[in-house]
């Protein structure tokens, strides 16, 4: 029996039918395994982190829509994610006969740590993603798309992305916002959110923004940070009635603050952005208001214990906006025991450490099970 999503494929389907237009596509014989050359989206080229577009969160109605134009496109995007939040990312395929299979992973701060993947499935109408995640510290967060088999791209291979929060709601209110700096020029990457950690949003290349109120019709106070400009706070009133439309002016920083940083064992702490590297004893200054992603990287056979001082706990990554001169140490121990070599294999099949050879042989040449490299580690243990 149709259901009304599979009967909106179906429309979707007739109306592509019937277009002649050059950069939209017809239909074709669903099981004929053709690559017909696409156009690049629109949010070309976004083919790594550093080139991630933003997406406004809560836009069901108007999703972003992407493809793979060749076998070597792959799409990201980025949000800015509030702790203890619940986010549910959606990836439909718009032909229900595609043969092709998006693969969604959710990556951290630094672009590189993967916090989750979604790749399992089928594909066409039955092979959509929905990747949920609940976020335990503020920060901008990535969202890869790639395809499953780069080998099929082009005409069938276009799909929609939403990011939602997963709860109803019925009556949205609407803030559409713009960021400027006092010469009136548009600030990008701009970080917004609300005061009580509810919702947030990034702006946009022109400086837009869009948040949606799910239906929570009140006086928000905004804060809105960017780097290179001072933090910003202002009280805005969100109704039913009608969009809130605003434009919003930052001042321009030129005060630096410095982070100091203390290494106790073998490893290093590496800095996004770039300017940090390492290993005993350093500092470096940043704009005021800068948002600094410190990572901690353990050498061979080294565990990572955490963080003191600044940073706290033991997430490999420390996140925050540069408000004041603040001091971060952090501390690695050699492996002594197998519930630390079991810990270190987790991570590895897990990808947190593609960046030592050792460890990336293992995982990726090697294709060993948890099993097989606790069993590896412990030998290497014993050769020392």
């Amino acid at each position: 029996m149709l259901n009304s999503k599979k009967l909106h494929y179906i429309f979707i389907l007739i109306a592509m039918t019937y277009t002649t237009a050059p950069n939209t596509f017809a239909l074709s014989n669903p099981y004929k395994n053709t690559n017909i050359t696409l156009l690049a989206d629109l949010f070309e080229d976004d083919n790594d982190f550093l080139s991630a577009n933003p997406i406004t969160i809560n836009k069901q109605n108007t999703p972003q829509h992407h493809n793979f134009h060749d076998a070597s496109d792959e799409d990201w995007l980025m949000f800015y994610g509030i702790k203890n939040k619940d986010y549910q990312i959606d990836v439909n395929m718009i032909n229900p006969f595609s043969k092709c299979k998006a693969v969604v992973s959710l990556y951290d701060s630094d672009g590189i740590t993967c916090l989750k993947m979604v790749k399992k499935g089928l594909m066409g109408l039955f092979g959509n993603k929905q990747l949920t995640w609940s976020c335990d510290s503020d920060g901008i967060y990535y969202i890869r798309i790639s395809n499953y088999d780069p080998t099929i791209f082009g005409e069938t291979s276009v799909y929609s992305v939403t990011v939602v929060y997963p709860t109803a709601y019925e009556y949205p209110g609407i803030l559409e916002g713009t960021i400027k700096d006092n010469d009136k020029n548009p600030i990008k990457n701009a970080y917004i959110k609300t005061k009580n950690n509810e919702y947030s949003a990034m702006s946009e290349e022109d400086g837009k923004f869009i948040i949606i109120f799910k239906g929570d019709f009140a006086t928000y106070t905004l804060t809105i940070k960017a780097s290179g400009f001072q933090k910003f706070e202002e009280p805005i009133d969100i109704s039913d009635n009608e969009p809130v439309e605003k434009t919003f002016f930052l001042e321009k920083s030129s005060s630096l603050h410095q982070i100091n940083i203390s290494v106790t064992g073998n490893g290093y702490i590496t800095s996004q952005p770039d300017g940090i590297t390492c290993d005993t004893v350093c500092k470096k200054r940043f704009k005021t208001g800068t948002f600094v992603a410190l990572t901690a990287q353990p050498d061979f056979q080294w565990i990572f214990s955490g963080w003191n001082d600044y940073c706290s706990g033991t997430n490999i990554c420390c996140k925050f906006f540069l408000q004041e001169d603040i001091t971060v140490s952090t501390i690695f121990n050699k492996r002594t025991n197998l519930l630390n070599n079991i810990i270190l294999a987790l991570r590895i099949v897990s990808g947190f450490y593609e960046d030592i050879p050792e460890y990336r042989y293992i995982s990726q040449e090697k294709q060993l099970g948890l099993k097989e490299i606790v069993f590896m580690i412990n030998e290497m243990m014993e050769d020392d």
